[in-house]
């Protein structure tokens, strides 16, 4: 279950149910990745269009190499085609790279590409966002 909202691109609410799978590769605890498949209800309510419900598949890997020293690299695909429409989907890619910085405090940098194949009138295909994350690990 997840609720979000982006008012950068009009998505008034956005709520989803869905279920899956995942599988974890390799044994390595400092090296793992996973690969899921699932499928989720999708409720919308958009400034132009108004509210809009549909099923989409989720596709998705994941990815975390973490070494010794504490550095950890974390990289994340979606695709997300609409059952009705395989031609309309979201994906998205996201890369971050956290460095410890004295004891359980670490500095991480986020870079996250969202891309929406059929975007509503005036909304651009791709968006990026940066960021930067101070984090203390409790």
């Amino acid at each position: 279950t997840q609720y979000s909202r982006d008012l950068f691109t009009s998505l008034e609410e956005r709520e989803l149910f869905g279920v899956g799978v995942r599988k974890k590769f390799g044994t390595d605890t400092k090296n793992r990745l996973y690969v899921g498949l699932g499928a989720m209800g999708v409720r919308e309510k958009e400034k132009q269009l108004g509210q809009n419900s549909y099923t989409s598949l989720n596709i998705y890997t994941n990815h975390v190499a973490t070494w010794s020293d504490g550095k950890k690299l974390l990289s994340t695909l979606y695709y997300q085609p609409k059952v009705e429409k395989m031609d309309d989907y979201l994906a998205t890619g996201t890369l971050s790279l956290s460095l410890p910085i004295v004891g359980r405090l670490f500095l991480s940098g986020v870079i996250s590409v969202n891309y929406d194949s059929k975007p509503q009138q005036g909304i651009k295909a791709t968006d990026t966002t940066t960021m930067t994350v101070l984090k203390y690990v409790f």
